[in-house]
């Protein structure tokens, strides 16, 4: 079948997948306080993974990349709204970068490819260790899985190891370089391992869609701790496509794409896997793990792979027949933009010194003594690398070369872009994009039911994952305060668990509800969700229990010792009985 394409002479491609990033600006032209380096952040996103999928699938394939990318929920939403992690942000944005040119220094080694690579390498770490660490290790395993892939498939992929370990080299010194802007807080710190146990994540969760935001809570910009419906979607038609065409004999024209794509599913079934509570022993076992942060952490680095896997779709839409290609590529090119429509909504900012420049709980930045000693070092060891290169005798690896985009491919794109463009005018609105609940309710909650505790706070509705659960299961609960005046002193709140005949179960206290101090951020215009994410005792008899919730005025009194005089009754202000929940034999 012949096609018709036009070759412009600059690439069409990465321009159109910038164009319609430009989405992404609704946020911070809704809220001035964001900071505009999150526009850069994005760009840098979606530029950067094309770059790096174009060299693999091709233009088309590498535009669906670049879309998925910065349209994750992780991405645009929960690292710079939710949490205001600029830093994880600006290393997940960074990263597709660094996989573009290590695999540009692998084909083509030069001084500056070189020297790039350690560049960003470098930089990657010092933007967010923690992200960083998972970051770097997919990089080190795609690297060594591929290599030897494609060594056992010498003959089609024609690969060549010295540019390999080149590669590899840049990015351990670049590893050394970066890591030595990392001093820990002191030399006997421990892995926090509480943490950990709370950030686990169901099957369900991850693959469900984002809810809908809340312009009537306090803190309505929260976590929304999912892959995307469109992130998920693509990429499992993306694997099962590249598989398809490699059991076809396509392997022959461009074996590097496929041997890649095996490589980050692994990748990614593995990180799935690593969120699951079924990890729960792995964790508790590894100290790597834990410093890593909560499982919930490893969101970022599963959506780098899903869009890279995402990118073979391009591929099969490349070999539809043309009369179904364009409509097949607008639907697929406008669903990540689509799905996404609702977190282009931040209800309101609030922007803070801990949350503007959230740093690692068991490390932070710092210059001087073995710092400097450890950067100067590893950028020294690189300017001496790179320049050795220029009497290596290492003969370029030819690549495939990414075809230009067919009329069919343009016309499918900027039509994908019109329905983004129509879905956003007729949806982005209340109601619709997001809600508002008036004062005195929480239209989110599952159950709504009030609950007076004291003269001043309400609790205005719950949702509760189940009614019956094993020892050592999770249970979820998340209250929604409501306090008709600020409160004049601060307010701290207790989950617990009650049988006839048996001692209160304290399953969990917090000296700040939400993490808002009452007195501050509390008042009669919004309410506030809180969030109780926790395990069952191991040792919990079965039998029926009341669950019941409380709020005391602790002051100067320490959390635990205010657990104690809560439960004798002497500091408490308000308590109720939620529901009854039944616990049965494990």
């Amino acid at each position: 079948m012949n096609r018709i394409s036009f070759r412009p002479a600059v690439d069409p491609g990465l321009p159109l997948c910038l164009l319609l990033s430009l989405f992404l600006v609704l946020p911070v032209a809704q809220n001035p306080d964001l900071p505009l380096v999150l526009l850069l952040c994005f760009a840098l996103s979606s530029g950067g993974m094309y770059l790096f999928c174009k060299r693999r699938s091709g233009r088309l394939g590498a535009l669906i990349a670049g879309l998925v990318y910065v349209y994750s929920p992780t991405l645009m939403h929960d690292a710079p709204y939710a949490r205001g992690a600029f830093d994880e942000l600006l290393a997940l944005a960074l990263f597709p970068l660094l996989l573009w040119r290590v695999d540009a220094l692998r084909d083509r080694p030069t001084p500056a490819g070189f020297l790039l690579v350690y560049l960003l390498q470098a930089a990657l770490l010092g933007a967010r260790f923690t992200t960083a660490l998972t970051l770097t290790g997919i990089t080190l395993a795609w690297l060594l899985l591929e290599t030897l892939m494609q060594l056992i498939n010498r003959e089609a992929s024609q690969m060549r190891a010295g540019s390999g370990v080149l590669a590899a080299l840049a990015l351990l010194l670049g590893i050394l370089g970066g890591a030595a802007l990392w001093l820990p807080i002191s030399p006997t710190s421990e892995p926090a391992t509480a943490a950990f146990g709370l950030g686990f994540l169901t099957l369900e969760a991850l693959l469900s869609a984002p809810p809908i935001q809340d312009a009537g809570a306090v803190n309505a910009a929260r976590e929304l701790l999912n892959l995307g419906p469109a992130q998920w979607a693509l990429a499992g038609l993306g694997a099962l496509a590249a598989l398809r065409l490699y059991i076809g004999g396509y392997r022959t024209r461009h074996p590097n794409a496929f041997l890649g794509t095996a490589c980050f599913s692994g990748l990614a079934v593995l990180l799935v896997a690593l969120m699951l509570p079924s990890a729960l022993e792995l964790w508790s076992g590894s100290p790597l793990l834990q410093h890593l942060g909560a499982p919930s952490r490893l969101l970022g680095p599963t959506a780098v792979c899903l869009a890279i896997l995402s990118s073979m779709v391009g591929l099969w839409l490349s070999r539809l027949q043309t009369r179904y290609q364009i409509s097949t590529i607008a639907v697929v090119v406008s669903a990540p933009i689509v799905t996404a429509i609702p977190l282009l909504y931040v209800p309101e900012w609030r922007s803070s010194l801990e949350t503007a420049a959230e740093l690692s709980a068991s490390a932070r930045f710092a210059f001087g003594g073995f710092n400097g000693l450890g950067v100067s070092v590893g950028l020294l060891l690189a300017v001496a690398a790179a320049w050795r290169i220029r009497a290596w005798q290492l003969t370029p690896r030819p690549y495939w070369t990414a075809p230009a985009l067919t009329r069919a491919s343009a016309v499918g794109i900027l039509l994908g872009g019109l329905i983004a463009l129509f879905s956003l005018l007729i949806t982005f609105r209340e109601g619709i994009a997001w809600i508002k609940s008036p004062p005195g309710q929480a239209l989110p909650a599952q159950v709504q039911r009030r609950y007076a505790l004291g003269d001043q706070v309400q609790l205005l509705g719950y949702d509760l994952n189940a009614l019956e659960f094993r020892p050592g299961e999770r249970l979820n609960f998340t209250a929604y305060w409501y306090a008709h005046e600020r409160p004049a002193v601060d307010y701290s709140s207790f989950l617990r668990l009650s049988s006839v005949g048996l001692p209160p179960k304290l399953l969990a206290g917090k000296l700040h509800p939400a993490g808002l101090p009452t007195s501050q951020a509390w008042g009669r215009a919004a309410y506030v969700v809180d969030k109780y994410d926790l395990r069952l005792p191991a040792d919990l008899s079965a039998g029926e229990y009341d669950l019941v919730i409380s709020m005391a005025v602790c002051a100067e009194t320490p959390l635990d010792e205010c657990a104690a005089l809560d439960e004798a009754g002497e500091s408490v202000v308000g308590s109720a009985v939620i529901t009854t929940i039944r616990v049965e034999a494990p």
